[in-house]
């Protein structure tokens, strides 16, 4: 933060400021999709956690064979309301009551298809290109706590489902960075 916000002295650091949190940007969403295949099951036992995510592997494992199913277009928006067999296929491979995948990219996926992890993706980066062009343009700290928003539900989207629930939590914040 601190390299961002001194960039009148160091620009070169704040290049690679935005260099790197393009990265991680980039690893957490094709992480779950299993593009990259990371052994990171040890890692969640050192912080005092359960290795399979609480149970989210086995969500993640079963979404995406319902995926496979209709790649392109899913299911429909509302899909986990709705009665299905695939619905409860996924329950049953995940041995408990999933209210959604649990994933944001997985849920878009399921519910929009393609096109809607492509119209998710695009609405994300125009987000975070706007936010992080306010921070390299000088509009101060400000611009800086909203891009820090937008990551933190970015982030968090990896491991819960961000922008398809019912309950849109994260969105109003998402939605409020923008608007800023």
């Amino acid at each position: 933060v601190g390299a961002v916000i001194q960039s009148k002295r160091a620009p070169i650091f704040r290049v690679l400021a935005f260099m790197g949190l393009g990265a991680a940007i980039g690893i957490l969403i094709l992480l779950p999709l299993g593009v990259i295949d990371l052994q990171l099951s040890d890692l969640p036992k050192l912080a005092g956690r359960s290795g399979d995510l609480t149970g989210r592997t086995a969500v993640w494992r079963a979404v995406l064979a319902a995926i496979r199913d209709r790649p392109f277009l899913g299911y429909g928006y509302g899909f986990w309301e709705q009665p299905s067999v695939t619905r409860s296929n996924i329950w049953l491979s995940a041995d408990w009551v999933v209210p959604h995948a649990h994933n944001n990219w997985l849920d878009a996926a399921l519910q929009t298809g393609l096109v809607g992890v492509a119209i998710s993706a695009f609405i994300w980066l125009s987000a975070l290109r706007r936010a992080m062009w306010l921070v390299l343009v000088g509009y101060g700290h400000g611009a800086l706590f909203f891009l820090t928003i937008l990551f933190g539900c970015l982030t968090r989207s990896v491991v819960e489902t961000v922008t398809y629930p019912p309950a849109l939590l994260a969105v109003f914040w998402w939605v409020t960075s923008y608007i800023y």
